[in-house]
């Protein structure tokens, strides 16, 4: 499988190009000029894109199968005011999955953060059911803007979008290094059976702490 990894530049794409390189043709996209982490065998394959233009896009996912928009999952590795965050977070995520649906891929699978669920009090029971709760800042404000435009893209029929919502990546209440990996393998091949009649998958990954599945009961 033909895999676009955008977000390459930053810890999360980065690993994902590493560990998916075994078993996948990993074409990694970043903003930065240099990724800041090792991406392994295909670091010579890095490409810097600004997802919020289409004519930069297209060639980048040209000939792939799925893309791993991991970008939203880091929103505050963007520079700039606040405004750029979620211009480069909510804009790039719709050129990005628009452009995805016109070169024929058929999947995205979008990488959030389980932030966005924060702010319930800690004796909630939180799951994927419950609606974001997203701070006044443009670290929270980005992922859930992402995951809107994935799942109204993929309302109107246009892709399938699995949102993944991770923890910080290997932090004491986030999410290890490999059910990451193995939430996102997981993801490349699920089959959607949506009740709602379009193809969008919401899915909590998290090791440990109050979203974990233990934690959960």
């Amino acid at each position: 499988m033909k895999i676009a990894i955008t977000g390459a530049d930053r810890a999360t794409g980065a690993l994902l190009s590493r560990r998916l390189s075994d078993e996948h043709q990993i074409r990694p996209i970043g903003s930065a000029a240099q990724p800041e982490s090792d991406l392994g065998s295909v670091s010579e394959h890095y490409q810097r894109v600004d997802l919020r233009l289409a004519h930069a896009v297209r060639p980048a996912l040209a000939n792939c199968d799925v893309v791993v928009h991991c970008q939203p999952h880091d929103p505050g590795s963007q520079e700039g005011p606040e405004q750029e965050i979620l211009d480069v977070v909510a804009r790039g995520t719709y050129v990005l999955v628009n452009t995805a649906h016109e070169v024929g891929i058929g999947r995205v699978i979008l990488l959030s953060h389980l932030d966005l669920m924060q702010d319930y009090p800690e004796d909630f029971t939180v799951s994927e059911h419950w609606m974001p709760n997203p701070r006044a800042e443009a670290d929270s404000l980005a992922p859930y803007m992402a995951e809107l435009v994935g799942r109204e893209l993929a309302r109107i029929g246009k892709i399938e979008c699995l949102c993944l919502r991770l923890g910080d990546l290997g932090g004491a209440d986030g999410t290890s290094e490999e059910d990451t990996v193995s939430a996102v393998k997981k993801a490349l091949y699920r089959e959607l059976k949506p009740e709602s009649g379009y193809q969008w998958h919401l899915e909590h990954v998290a090791s440990a702490g109050r979203f974990a599945a233990s934690a959960r009961g």
